[in-house]
């Protein structure tokens, strides 16, 4: 039995492990992040390199410059706005910061956040967010850190993207410098005139396939925008049960540009397109390399069954705990061994860990199964809805006692080395006697290495 007191002593030794990793990674990311040019041509380069698309949104004056310079309260220091592209998927904003001596502690680096606001239009503000450049993230030139503030475009009262946008507002402007927050009055950005109708997407056809396993994709279209890039694609089993997930690939460019994206299937047919970064630089040509197929087949599934009497035997006190190794074989499919690797016992219920162990040293193609988070099913469902989830979900989990009654699952999670973990909740353990566990439409992963070029037609 593992008393409270052996918890705390081990969760407090893994959580000054993460500490130490933790901090030992910032402090080495903290080494490289601001990078120093000696010339205007390195500022753009690196924001090319951060911001694709970029490049090429200036060749085809979708980018707008500005020339804005508002003084940081209470200091010396001016804040500049440099330039803004607006698009259907972000808006960017460049800006740079007075910082007389290059430095790289933390605590020295300014950034900057704000709220964007339609004037003159009923929409949201939209904040800036995660694709915010850092404040150990950006590009030190004569004396100023240039950056990057990021948010998402403006949406109606419709809650659909706006087409069109002729000026806004920023709001909440805002300079942090360390622990130190400076508010600055608000920004006006007049005669933006951004059109969506301006961002066109050339459309080319593709015509290639490739089967594996008995199973075929084939591309059909590639959609190069401005913003965003699109390819198509179809799909066929030719078995009646499978039904396609993802399909993970890389994309390279003749210019020397690479993008990954996961193909997500969007029609009951099994086809669909993957969205992926738009191209910097418009290539000649690009090639497609296939990685890894996933899919589900709708009859395969795993099941176990779990002795609920057993927790009121290892939990009578909210601070108790038992872990069960049990290490116990419970499917053996695809080259993939499936193992109910441990119960853990504690007052919130009864965790379940399933293991995953792969045959290694497999020549390409190959089948192995995909660990993934489990999905449970929702009592509130109708019988239409119900049905549909269970032909278009993998990896949905039903718990069932021996009195017929059912559960949702407390939790789930996806971990490493090829696990996946669930929650049966006390309240369901606590009034059942034997509880049978069935996992559904397990992932199937096929792995190849396809590759194949595509010819883009001469344009701009």
């Amino acid at each position: 039995m593992f008393t409270p007191k052996k918890i705390i002593v081990a969760l407090t030794a893994v959580l000054a492990i993460l500490i130490i990793v933790f901090f030992s990674f910032q402090l080495n990311q903290n080494k490289a992040l601001v990078k120093k040019v000696s010339d205007w041509e390195g500022v753009k380069q690196y924001q090319y390199g951060k911001t694709p698309g970029l490049e090429r949104a200036e060749q085809l004056q979708l980018t707008r410059e500005l020339d804005m310079k508002v003084a940081v309260p209470g200091t010396d220091l001016s804040l500049e706005f440099h330039q803004i592209w607006y698009n259907k998927e972000y808006v960017y904003i460049f800006y740079s910061m007075d910082m007389p001596t290059y430095k790289k502690e933390a605590d020295e680096q300014p950034s900057v956040s704000f709220k964007v606001k339609g004037i003159g239009e009923e929409a949201d503000e939209q904040s800036s967010y995660t694709l915010n450049w850092s404040p150990l993230e950006g590009v030190y030139y004569k004396g100023r850190l240039y950056g990057r503030a990021t948010t998402r475009p403006l949406l109606g009262a419709d809650q659909k993207k706006l087409d069109k946008i002729n000026q806004i507002e920023l709001t909440d402007l805002t300079v942090m410098m360390g622990d130190k927050k400076i508010s600055l009055p608000k920004v006006k950005l007049d005669a933006l005139n951004y059109d969506a109708a301006n961002e066109v997407a050339e459309k080319i056809t593709i015509d290639q396939s490739h089967t594996v396993l008995d199973r075929t994709i084939k591309l059909s279209r590639l959609e190069m925008g401005p913003s965003l890039n699109r390819l198509y694609y179809g799909f066929n089993s030719g078995r009646a049960n499978d039904r396609l997930w993802n399909v993970q690939l890389l994309v390279r460019t003749d210019t020397g540009e690479t993008r990954q994206g996961f193909l997500q299937v969007s029609t009951d047919s099994g086809g669909g397109y993957v969205e992926f970064a738009p191209f910097n630089k418009r290539p000649g040509s690009v090639t497609v390399e296939l990685q890894t197929i996933r899919l589900f087949n709708k009859v395969d599934y795993l099941q176990f069954t779990i002795d609920a009497t057993k927790f009121s035997k290892y939990v009578n006190n909210a601070d108790d705990s038992y872990i069960d190794k049990r290490n116990q074989e419970l499917l053996y499919l695809h080259h993939t061994k499936i193992q109910l690797e441990e119960l853990i016992y504690n007052k919130s219920g009864i965790y379940f860990t399933i293991a995953y162990k792969q045959d290694k040293g497999m020549e390409e193609p190959y089948l192995l199964l995909h660990p993934e988070t489990p999905t449970s099913l929702y009592g509130g469902m109708d019988a239409e809805g119900l049905s549909a989830f269970k032909q278009t979900t993998p990896m949905w989990v039903q718990m069932v006692n021996e009195r017929n009654e059912t559960a949702e699952l407390g939790g789930s999670g996806n971990g490493s080395g090829a696990r996946f973990s669930g929650q049966i909740p006390a309240s369901f353990v606590k009034k059942s006697k034997q509880i049978t566990i069935s996992i559904h439409n397990l992932i199937t992963e096929i792995n190849t290495d396809w590759k194949t070029s595509i010819t883009i037609p001469s344009g701009k």
